[in-house]
């Protein structure tokens, strides 16, 4: 993301291109009225169908928001150019009074919760997502929680942390073309197109039926595949069709921790289909001359949550359980065939190819 220094204004003396007050109308009906009939309206849409979900707190979080980062690029701002400070006080009379007029939130409440969001925004915003993988799903599932939204879909949390991130981008470069006198009062904010990614964003989404081997659980196995402004994952859900009360399984994967998923189901495969050949290809075959193991585990990956993979071929069915560790709910143990493996591994690969990973050998 570039830096304050490279949008500095040319102007020797710094002064503002308009009254601070004009400045703060333009940056109030763009960036922040403007950003609510932007963002995040698909998410919005379908939370309205929870039961009891709260479109009003929603609105009012959101507004916060995206007042909170227009806040915080000004405060940036004014550190190189101090006149840029000036925009804050009438800008801050702007969101109070739409705050009183739309919530009935207080003088006190407003500014606190503006606060708040302020340093939530900052930390998502200038957090690197390469070093901190986490914050992409962490942070987005927390801001959920503001409006009573729990959600684990790691593939939905992605997308709501890139669509403040990519925001947060728009609004630098409109508060910078609007500092250096280059904007006019009746510029549009369009977001969509300050991104340019490497590849064309992406989200695909698979599922296949699986009966579990021990006991009567039946599971719908979802894969997802996205791709947002450069940035890729892999989302891999298991919802118990058995208990409809309980929630989605999910794990996700970046590119690596997906390929070390892959490897580990074509070993896991391998396994079930010839033990004594697996064991020999891992050095555990009968050249030790002692009593192979009958099960054990084949491996892990370990992403956002985890999942490992044991099998079992000591009785005449040979199985193998799954055991999946979101990071957000209970964990579960799933225990599937040959043929259920197989399906999985077709699934996944078609996911790498959607995504243009390079499926291992």
């Amino acid at each position: 993301m570039p830096g304050i220094e490279h949008y500095r204004r040319k102007d020797a003396d710094g002064s503002l291109p308009l009254p601070p007050a004009k400045i703060a109308s333009l940056l109030f009906s763009t960036l922040i009225e403007g950003g609510e009939s932007i963002i995040l309206n698909e998410q919005r849409e379908r939370f309205e169908k929870v039961t009891d979900f709260d479109v009003n707190a929603f609105d009012r979080v959101r507004f916060i928001y995206l007042a909170a980062n227009v806040a915080v690029l000004l405060t940036q701002f004014a550190t190189n150019y101090p006149t840029v400070a000036e925009i804050i006080p009438p800008l801050r009379e702007l969101v109070l009074h739409a705050m009183r007029e739309r919530w009935r939130d207080s003088e006190d409440s407003a500014d606190e919760a503006i606060e708040k969001a302020s340093a939530a925004y900052a930390a998502l915003a200038y957090t690197n997502p390469a070093t901190d993988r986490g914050i992409s799903f962490d942070w987005p599932q927390t801001w959920l929680t503001e409006v009573g939204i729990a959600e684990y879909n790691p593939i939905t949390l992605f997308q709501i942390a890139h669509t403040f991130r990519n925001y947060h981008l728009h609004a630098l470069q409109f508060i910078s073309s609007v500092v250096a006198g280059e904007q006019q009062a009746n510029a549009q904010a369009a977001p969509e197109s300050t991104a340019t990614p490497n590849k064309a964003d992406l989200a695909r989404r698979w599922q296949t039926e699986e009966a579990s081997l021990s006991g009567t659980e039946a599971w719908t196995i979802l894969l997802q595949a996205a791709r947002v402004n450069g940035e890729e994952v892999l989302g891999w859900g298991w919802v118990p069709m058995h208990d409809p009360k309980a929630p989605t399984a999910t794990v996700c994967f970046h590119r690596d921790a997906a390929t070390t998923l892959l490897r580990t189901l074509y070993s896991t495969f391998a396994a079930l289909n010839d033990p004594d050949d697996y064991l020999k290809q891992i050095g555990l075959g009968w050249a030790l001359k002692a009593r192979p193991p009958s099960a054990g585990m084949v491996g892990s990956a370990q992403g956002y949550g985890s999942a490992q993979i044991h099998v079992d071929w000591s009785g005449p069915t040979r199985y193998a359980t799954f055991m999946i560790y979101p990071a957000d709910s209970r964990r579960i143990h799933v225990t599937l065939g040959i043929e259920s493996v197989a399906h999985l591994i077709q699934l996944i690969t078609e996911a790498f190819d959607s995504l243009e990973w390079p499926v291992p050998p």
